[in-house]
């Protein structure tokens, strides 16, 4: 992707609109940002340039949706190991993403998409060995979803179908989530040197609104 991003005033318009959509489903659910903003994005560039245009918007509602609600010793606290994998395989899907030509990226989406459209039928295989095994479970789901985050922008499938499997509660459920997405976003910046900058502006930004909401 060259330095700059030339799109026409359409699909500029198109791209906003699609993102304020996914942040009003972001709003609604806890999480869902990527699922629905990287498909559409994809379908009007191509990979590598959606990915930087969901970013940043991506990485500033997982923030929010992290602080929101507190308790986060019963998320956070006890599901932790799972985001420090995601940063692994997100750098794994990153280097993929900047090295791989677009078919094989698009055909992962694919795969991801129906992952999530599946997760119904496949938490009905026998998923067991998930509460006996902890922490493999948790580096095996945590790899593969932050592989897709880095690769396709949408690590939600897998990790969502994990977290579900081991019944946790909606509120910690949205936290982890979030912060395993923020893990996925912050690798994605990191590659891209050029977003560091911007990236701690968006979250030095995100956090005073957060702290003048107690004054509100």
């Amino acid at each position: 992707m060259e330095p700059g991003i030339a799109l026409s005033p359409a699909v500029w318009a198109a791209v906003a609109a699609t993102l304020f959509a996914a942040g009003f489903a972001q709003g609604a659910l806890g999480f869902g940002f990527p699922a629905i903003s990287a498909p559409i994005l994809f379908l009007m560039m191509d990979v590598k340039t959606a990915i930087v245009l969901n970013l940043l918007p991506n990485f500033a509602v997982n923030l929010y949706s992290i602080v929101r609600g507190g308790h986060w010793r019963q998320s956070l606290g006890v599901h932790w190991p799972v985001a420090v994998w995601v940063l692994v395989g997100a750098w794994l899907g990153t280097t993929v993403l900047i090295v791989s030509p677009q078919e094989p990226l698009r055909l992962l989406l694919a795969l991801v998409i129906f992952a999530y459209l599946a997760q119904q039928r496949l938490a009905q295989l026998d998923w067991s060995w998930l509460t006996r095994h902890r922490r493999l479970s948790a580096a095996a789901f945590g790899l593969v979803g932050g592989f897709f985050s880095g690769a396709v922008n949408l690590a939600l499938p897998p990790l969502l179908i994990y977290f579900m499997l081991l019944g946790l509660e909606a509120q910690a459920m949205t936290q982890i989530l979030n912060l395993c997405f923020i893990g996925g976003k912050t690798m994605q910046g990191a590659q891209y040197q050029r977003l560091l900058r911007l990236f701690l502006f968006v979250i030095a930004l995100v956090l005073i609104g957060q702290a003048l909401r107690g004054f509100v």
